[in-house]
């Protein structure tokens, strides 16, 4: 199984010097994360190729308009965006 993580190198540094006090550079948390297996995963809409859905914004305001009538009637609410791999 590959782990990832979208959060930058120096961000992860930034953490794990605020929270344990350590003082590492980016390119060490660079070389721990590859040696434990992580990849490094940029946003995937930057990186789309070819033609997407044709009326995609239409499908964001169905589920929004479905969203709010639940939200009217008091009922709990999970919207979730997937991809296909």
């Amino acid at each position: 199984m590959l782990s990832r993580t979208t959060d930058s190198l120096r961000d992860i540094r930034r953490k794990l010097s605020e929270r344990y006090g350590e003082h590492i550079t980016h390119v060490t948390v660079g070389s721990i994360l590859e040696a434990m297996g992580y990849s490094r995963q940029s946003n995937q809409k930057m990186l789309q190729v070819g033609e997407g859905y044709p009326d995609r914004n239409a499908q964001f305001e169905f589920i929004n308009t479905k969203a709010g009538e639940f939200i009217k009637a008091g009922e709990p609410v999970i919207s979730v965006d997937t991809k296909k791999k």
